[in-house]
Order: C-alpha cells, then structure tokens, then sequence
C-alpha cells in the first residue's frame, strides 16, 4: 500500500509503481503506472502524429489566405449557424490551443492549414448550414487519417476530439467558415 496525501482539492496514492490523482471538482483524472498512461486530454504525440499524416496526404495545399481581419472565434461560428461547434469550443478550448502548439514544430504549418481549407471548400455545400458542413468536413478528416497505413487503432478513441479540436483551430485562424468581417 501506498502513502495518501491530501492537498488542496485532490488525494495522490504513491506507491507500487503507481499514481493515482483525482480532483473533487470534476476535474480530469490521469492515472499513471509502470505500464499504462490514460489521458482524459489529447496528448501532444497524438496531435503531431494525426498533424503529420494529414499533412503527408496528398491533398494540393494551393489554397490562399484572406488580408482581411479575421473574425472572433464565436462570432464566426454565430454568423455560419455552427453552434453545435460553438459548444464544442467551449469544451476543447485547451485542446485547439495545444494543436497551435504543435502545429509551429512543422517546418510549413501554413501547409497543414491550407490542406484543411481545401478538404473544406471540396465538401462544402451551400446548402448546409455551418454544423452540417463542419461533420462533413470532420467525417472527411477523419477518413484521410485513418486511411494512412501510420494510424494506429489506439488513436479511435480521441480521433474524434482530435478532428473537432484542428477543425476548430482552423476556423480560428479564420480559414474554415466565412469570415463576417468579409461581407
């Protein structure tokens, strides 16, 4: 048996190899042992490992970025009707920030975005609202990302969150969706 320590908020077992932390306030868990690490946030490996295969697919990267000054983030989602995704960037918030992190150690990040504008412009359908096409765009997202011979089935299940936490950092960066401010 381990030693239990108290502090502020959270209890921690050590001993036997393992560390257990857990907070009262519905904070995440993470649960570390000489074998095994569970993660209730992306972890930045699985980021640049997705971002790499994404950015190796052979989608043209020939899209242009706009000189106009992007919109906020939840006044663009407000404008394109995508407020399923305005919840979810309340809740991956810290993962859309960590994927910006990430994306600065690619020699040509601006590659990896404009691979995303074009996956987006070809689905896209005016038809939609904003919601519809941003699940085309995740389900087309997450096909070429599972379609390389690098992904790993340990992957499924943050895959999701992965693609939501990129779409919306595209959309940040003011290259998915339309910008207000160009109208």
């Amino acid at each position: 048996m381990g030693n239990k320590i108290k502090g502020d908020s959270n209890i921690q077992n050590n001993g036997d190899g393992d560390i257990i932390s857990s907070s009262f306030n519905n904070s995440p868990t993470t649960i570390v042992n000489n074998w095994n690490l569970v993660e209730n946030e992306l972890s930045r490996t699985l980021i640049f490992d997705c971002l790499q295969i994404f950015n190796d697919s052979p989608i043209e990267a020939n899209a242009s970025y706009s000189l106009i000054d992007p919109a906020g983030l939840f006044e663009k989602l407000e404008k394109n009707y995508a407020l399923k995704y305005k919840e979810y960037a309340l809740v991956y918030s810290e993962d859309f920030n960590k994927i910006g992190e990430v994306i600065r150690d690619f020699n040509d990040s601006s590659s990896i975005v404009k691979k995303l504008i074009k996956v987006f412009v070809d689905g896209f359908d005016n038809e939609n609202n904003g919601d519809e096409n941003l699940k085309v765009l995740e389900k087309r997202v997450i096909k070429i990302i599972k379609s390389d011979e690098r992904y790993e089935m340990q992957y499924d299940e943050k895959l999701e969150e992965f693609v939501i936490s990129f779409i919306l950092y595209g959309i940040y960066k003011c290259k998915i969706l339309r910008n207000p401010n160009e109208t």
